[in-house]
């Protein structure tokens, strides 16, 4: 992309500040992290949000959603991944757009009480700047 400046004849010197974001294909969304995973184990997701108060304290949420829905059928794959990211798009806890394909998703393999493996995946509503 080509930008083209007009500079005045009496300015001196002139300081051009460039910002190239990082490519999104190598960072980590939501909906990738979904694409990827296994669909034999459990997965939950963690939607972690925060703010500061009024006072200066900083407060931070977080919800836990269940796309427990699994499938040891190697025909269903597709359809199980497909199923967990619709289940997630019609919450109604927050822009569930932005979270699948703009917040960087952080994958956790975890074990329960019975010590069996699911995976979790935190994703930040509102990343901190």
């Amino acid at each position: 992309m080509e930008q083209k400046i007009t500079v005045s004849p009496d300015v001196d010197q002139v300081t051009f500040h460039i910002e190239k974001p990082a490519p999104q294909e190598e960072r980590l969304t939501l909906r990738k992290a979904i694409m990827m995973l296994p669909v034999d184990v459990p997965l939950d997701l963690i939607v972690k949000d925060g703010g500061v108060r009024k006072d200066g304290h900083r407060i931070e949420c977080s919800w836990k959603i269940a796309l427990g829905i699994v499938t040891s059928d190697p025909n269903m794959v597709d359809k199980c991944r497909q199923d967990r990211i619709d289940s997630f798009s019609t919450c109604t806890l927050c822009d569930t757009q932005v979270l699948l394909d703009e917040r960087e998703a952080v994958i956790k393999v975890r074990t329960n009480h019975e010590g069996k493996a699911y995976v979790e995946v935190v994703i930040e509503a509102n990343p901190k700047q």
